[in-house]
């Protein structure tokens, strides 16, 4: 899985729908053992928000 939300690829209420929607299909596929995550750009961040 690929963040990309600039600037500081984190994640808030407009991004958590989509990340769950991800979650969902990888948890239902039962050819995916694992997942990385992964961040765009050189902030060298990836941040939640609760």
């Amino acid at each position: 899985m690929i963040i990309d939300n600039p600037p500081f690829n984190s994640f808030g209420p407009d991004t958590m729908p989509q990340l769950a929607q991800v979650v969902d299909a990888l948890e239902s596929d039962r050819g995916v053992g694992s997942a990385a995550t992964l961040h765009v750009g050189d902030s060298g961040e990836c941040q939640s928000v609760r």
